[in-house]
């Protein structure tokens, strides 16, 4: 669905001023092409594409930033590099640890475990306290 006045225009997005909301509220609305006319007939690279999203730009976006997908479709592998890798490791890494975190959190905000700690703390505290004069040496040195 594009809408009744708008016609689709697939496209991909190479800069965007969203990105740099400081930008915005220092008044620039629009990229200058003097900044990037130079770079017209720059080769930047290769990019190696391998699957299509089609996106929403009505629907909330993902938790990681990115549009909400409607649809998408594979073309091609995806190329793997020791990078591609790394990157895919941190990530199951960091999932763990946050799935973790949150388990933490939930035991944490639990009244038991909350009535438990300050026990702890507080008897750890009593303790600490009537030893401190059994620990405390009060033989001088003589001169």
């Amino acid at each position: 669905m594009a809408g009744e006045s708008r016609s689709f225009k697939p496209h991909l997005t190479f800069m965007k001023l969203s990105k740099a909301p400081w930008l915005r509220k220092n008044g620039v609305k629009k990229i200058d092409p003097e900044f990037y006319e130079k770079f017209i007939s720059h080769r930047f690279g290769e990019e190696m594409l391998y699957r299509i999203d089609l996106c929403s730009m009505l629907k909330k976006k993902q938790c990681n930033g990115y549009y909400h997908c409607e649809s998408s479709i594979v073309i091609g592998k995806k190329p793997i590099g020791i990078r591609n890798l790394i990157n895919e490791a941190l990530h199951r890494e960091r999932m763990g640890l946050k799935s973790k975190v949150k388990h933490i959190k939930e035991l944490l905000l639990k009244p038991e475990i909350q009535a438990k700690i300050r026990r702890e703390l507080f008897e750890g505290r009593l303790i600490n306290n009537s030893n401190q004069a059994n620990d405390v040496n009060f033989s001088g040195t003589q001169t």
